[in-house]
């Protein structure tokens, strides 16, 4: 007790490492996002009717704040 290390704390290389993973997964998501959105503007205007690329565009808000998120936690 009294001591500032803890044992289950992670070494500065480990925690770049996983910053580094969050900050990919941070990436990932705003393509999504911008993928999902891009071609769901491009259908609605194609004169077809459209789809609405709903998945894609939630699944890329979600993993773009789990990543920010553990990018903070992390960095």
């Amino acid at each position: 007790m009294g001591d500032d290390w803890e044992p289950h704390e992670l070494s500065l290389e480990h925690r770049k490492e996983f910053a580094d993973a969050y900050f990919r997964k941070m990436i990932y998501g705003i393509l999504w996002f911008v993928g999902g959105s891009l071609v769901t503007v491009w259908s609605m205007t194609s004169g077809r009717g459209g789809i609405l690329f709903w998945g894609a565009i939630i699944f890329g808000i979600y993993d773009f704040f789990k990543g920010l998120g553990g990018w903070l936690k992390y960095r």
